[in-house]
C-alpha cells in the first residue's frame, strides 16, 4: 500500500510539473526549440527520495521533456543540512530557473522561501503534510505569490 502511494505521489508530481512546464515555454509556436532549466533540490540521499527524483524525471521524459535534449537539470543534495538547503534554494532563485523541484519537506520550505518573490514555480514531492509545513492551505491549495494566503512565521525565517 505504501509503495502504491509513493508511485501515485510521484506520478501526480510529474503531471503537475509537466503542466507547469507548459506555462514556462516561450510564446512562439515552435516550443520544441525551448530548453527548460530545472533546479532539483533534494534534502538527503535516501532510497525513497531518490525514487521520487527518478520518477519525476521519468514523468517529464514521457511527455517529451528530456535531459540533454530540451532540459537542463541542476541537481543539488543538501545532505540533510537545512542551512545548505537554504543556500541551494537561494542560488536556484538567483539563477531564475524555469522551475524548482524540491524533494522532502525541508527542501520544499527552503525553495518556497527563496522563490517567494519571484515568478519561479516551485513544486515539491515527498512532503508528508503540506498543510503542517505551511506549503498549502486546508483545501490543499498551494500558497504562492499568485494565490496569496496568510503568510506563515515559519516561511519568513
Amino acid at each position: 500500500m505504501r509503495t502504491m502511494k509513493k508511485v501515485l505521489a510521484a506520478g501526480l508530481t510529474a503531471v503537475m510539473a509537466m503542466s507547469l512546464m507548459v506555462g514556462c515555454g516561450s510564446k512562439k509556436d515552435d516550443s520544441s526549440s525551448k530548453t527548460y532549466n530545472l533546479g532539483i533540490i533534494q534534502f538527503a540521499e535516501h532510497g525513497s527520495l531518490d525514487n521520487c527524483r527518478k520518477g519525476f524525471l521519468k514523468g517529464l521524459e514521457s511527455e517529451g521533456i528530456k535531459e540533454g535534449e530540451n532540459l537542463k537539470i541542476t541537481y543539488k543534495n543538501s545532505q540533510a543540512d537545512t542551512a545548505t538547503d537554504n543556500q541551494i534554494a537561494s542560488n536556484f532563485a538567483s539563477k531564475k530557473l524555469d522551475m524548482i523541484c524540491a524533494i522532502a519537506t525541508p527542501a520544499a520550505q527552503s525553495a518556497y522561501n527563496a522563490a517567494m518573490d519571484s515568478e519561479i514555480p516551485v513544486i515539491y514531492t515527498a512532503v508528508t503534510d503540506p498543510v503542517a509545513a505551511e506549503l498549502a492551505d486546508e483545501s490543499s491549495t498551494a500558497q504562492t505569490k499568485q494565490t496569496p494566503k496568510q503568510e506563515s512565521k515559519l516561511m519568513k525565517k
